[in-house]
């Protein structure tokens, strides 16, 4: 049976389909979520840190340093004022330890201004300016050098203490500076946390949301999960139905099985099938399980039934109107079922209704939906692929039958008219041999002579008579066949020894190639040598003067066998002239001879159609190989296998 198609995906399923797909926009968001939420509060530390780093590693140690060129200034001032008061050159060293450790300082405090921008640069440029101007000033008096107060210096402090008090306050604006850039600092750095605090709280939010989308996405998932279960079981189930329809074999069988596989695949009070019945007039109930259904054996027209109005419509029917329905089977399904919802579908093989398949539902218990609708036609679909193979099988048994029996006439016709012409050809030459023995007087030369022509074609017709019951019997399965296990080179070789005498008169050369081992095969061995004999007959027969004959044995395996397993081959191949294309078929047809053969070489044209048909009975077959001009090849194929031998093929 062709097997029909699993039922389509439904709007539905092409809807979860589609679902299923975007589910990937929220999985993409979840994903980007979570990265997130392992990302961004990392890059917000990162930034936090190398902000406090700032204040830690570059403002702190500006800080740190300028106080302490702030204090070397105070005590280099202190010292210079200590030693013009009192003379003692301890407070002068002070000076100019304090002045040695103040460059140290600025050469601390560069680098960090440096990286705190460039107003602070400017500042701190500012400041180092200033300590040079009253370093230099007091350079001038050469008083470190002298170790003496000159005068002129003396003259020189109120000067001397300007530029003191310029480079301190060049020092508190640089203070100042700092200050500044750590306020504005500080404020970036609670923007940063302000924000930090901001994005965890949006953060949250969005793993609760990512929480809810996965929660969604589960439950998506295990709703698809389940429209999957259902689609694998209805796949399992129409597939095994198909493997029951497959089985079956009859029509009532077949009907059985799709309304209560419908009834069992869609919920429903009941089913029943409208048959179409021959000339196309009416419609017969059949098979109708179930409540509120038609009585099965209900006819009702064609036009007033729901295959009619399926027909008018073009399509499947759903309804709760009766009244849609014709008059005869409305009235009806109205008392039985006047709450009910109709869906049908039609039965259809080769393009025409053959009837269709009713589902019946109380209203109560909902409307069909689409994808129910669309599992009634894949049913009615598989339905109608199982009731066309059952009408296919019923018909070729019912010819089967009728060829049987017509073969079986043909077998008594053959038999009937070769007794009833038998006796009269008996009768006849039985006056022959009266003649030839001289009853009458000695026949003359001439006499002699035609008397001979007349027993040649009493052979001819008993000849005939005799390949007309042979293949009679092959055709009708009469013929009697003994198998037992037998030596294929050994009946080839008496065969061959038979004709050798034939094949020397005609002036060809005959020859056997038999393999070592020979093939041993379960087979009928005279119905083997009859085939080979006939195939040989003609193959000497055909092949002009000074040509080859040969006969090949072979064990082939697949190749060119006529199935799978191992086969048996026995060819005889010629050097004729060969056989059209065209006519490489016909000539096993009965009666069918070849141009010259016809006219100019005697026979009936029966062997080859008779020695295929054995072949057949034998489980084997006979092909012929051949080209017009190169000879031909015919071959008996025997099955060496048990399991092939065991299964005869059709005769022609």
């Amino acid at each position: 049976m062709e097997r029909a198609s699993i039922p389509a995906t439904t709007p539905g399923d092409r809807q979860e389909l589609v679902s299923a797909r975007s589910t990937l926009i929220p999985l993409a968001f979840v994903i980007l979520a979570l990265l997130a939420l392992a990302l961004l509060p990392v890059l917000m530390h990162s930034r936090t840190r190398d902000m406090q780093s700032l204040v830690i590693e570059e403002i702190s140690p500006a800080r740190r340093h300028l106080a302490a060129i702030q204090l070397a200034l105070a005590r280099e001032m202190s010292g210079l004022r200590g030693f013009l008061l009192t003379g003692e050159e301890a407070f002068l060293e002070q000076y100019v330890e304090r002045r040695e450790a103040e460059s140290r300082y600025f050469e601390q405090l560069m680098p960090h201004v440096q990286r705190l921008g460039p107003e602070v640069l400017e500042r701190a440029e500012a400041l180092r300016g200033a300590t040079e101007r009253w370093h230099a000033s007091v350079d001038e008096t050469q008083i470190v050098q002298r170790r003496v107060v000159p005068p002129a210096f003396i003259a020189r402090i109120p000067f001397e203490e300007s530029l003191f008090v310029a480079a301190l306050a060049a020092g508190a604006r640089l203070d100042q500076a700092i200050d500044q850039r750590e306020d504005v600092h500080r404020a970036e750095l609670r923007r940063v946390e302000e924000q930090q605090l901001l994005l965890t709280i949006a953060l949250v939010i969005v793993a609760l949301v990512a929480a809810a989308v996965i929660a969604w996405f589960a439950w998506r998932l295990r709703a698809l999960a389940r429209r999957l279960d259902r689609r694998a079981r209805d796949e399992a189930n129409f597939r095994s139905l198909a493997e029951a329809l497959s089985a079956a074999t009859s029509m009532d069988q077949t009907l059985r099985l799709v309304v209560n596989s419908a009834r069992e695949y869609i919920p429903t009070q009941g089913a029943f099938i409208e048959w179409v019945q021959e000339g196309r007039q009416s419609v017969e109930v059949l098979s109708a399980p179930g409540a509120r259904v038609p009585t099965p054996g209900t006819r009702a027209p064609l036009p007033d039934s729901v295959t009619g109005v399926m027909a008018e419509r073009h399509d499947s029917l759903i309804t709760t109107d009766m009244a849609e329905i014709g008059p005869v089977l409305a009235p009806y399904l109205g008392r039985a079922c006047d709450d009910c919802t109709i869906l049908a579908t039609h039965l259809v093989s080769d393009g025409e209704a053959m009837g269709s398949l009713v589902l019946l539902r109380a209203t109560r218990d909902g409307p069909f939906i689409p994808n129910e609708v669309l599992r009634a036609r894949s049913l009615g679909d598989l339905a109608s692929l199982a009731l066309r193979r059952v009408l296919l099988l019923q018909e070729a048994e019912q010819r089967g039958r009728e060829l049987e029996n017509v073969l079986q006439s043909k077998a008594r016709l053959i038999r009937g008219l070769s007794h009833d012409l038998k006796n009269p050809l008996s009768a006849v030459s039985g006056y022959a041999d009266l003649l030839d023995s001289g009853v009458k007087g000695r026949m003359s030369p001439e006499q002699s002579e035609l008397l001979a022509g007349v027993r040649r074609g009493i052979q001819s017709m008993t000849r005939i008579i005799d390949d007309l019951l042979v293949l009679a019997g092959t055709e009708a399965g009469q013929l009697e066949i003994r198998k037992e296990m037998m030596d294929v080179a050994e009946a080839a070789r008496d065969v061959v020894a038979e004709h050798r005498a034939a094949a020397v008169n005609a002036g060809l050369t005959l020859e056997l190639a038999a393999p070592e081992p020979a093939p041993r095969i379960l087979s009928d061995a005279a119905r083997v040598q009859q085939i080979l004999g006939n195939l040989l007959s003609n193959a000497i027969k055909y092949t002009p003067e000074g040509g080859r004959v040969t006969v090949t044995i072979e064990s082939v395996e697949n190749g060119d066998a006529p199935d799978a397993g191992r086969w048996t081959a026995l060819r005889v191949s010629d050097t004729g002239e060969g056989i059209p294309k065209e006519a490489q078929e016909r000539i096993f047809e009965e009666f069918f001879r070849l141009g010259r053969e016809s006219t100019e070489e005697p026979g009936t044209g029966l062997g080859l159609a008779i020695s295929r048909n054995v072949a057949r009975l034998l489980g084997g077959n006979i092909t012929v190989d051949s080209e017009v001009g190169r000879g031909s090849t015919f071959t008996l194929w025997l099955p060496e296998d048990t399991a092939t031998q065991a299964q005869p093929r059709a005769a022609a």
